[in-house]
């Protein structure tokens, strides 16, 4: 027997232009590409292309390895309500 699954879109997680998170970890991380590149292996044309927002969705792994290179922890916090 074969069961279809469907993606659920998330009605309260849309963003036209890029991920609002990017501009989040780029304000951490400045712009010294070449600095945060050397330390966390993160490639500098991906900071680039994250600046100019050509990558719309970066990947966590990605932008958790740019944070954790600069001493910070990319987590989920539950908040208060």
């Amino acid at each position: 027997m074969s069961t279809k699954h469907a993606l659920k879109r998330y009605k309260t997680y849309m963003f036209k232009d890029q991920d609002p998170v990017v501009s989040d970890v780029l304000a951490v991380l400045g712009d010294d590409f070449a600095g945060a590149s050397e330390k966390s292996g993160v490639s500098r044309s991906s900071f680039r292309n994250w600046k100019r927002k050509k990558t719309k969705r970066p990947q966590h792994a990605t932008m958790a390895a740019a944070l954790g290179a600069e001493g910070y922890v990319f987590k989920i916090v539950r908040k208060n309500t």
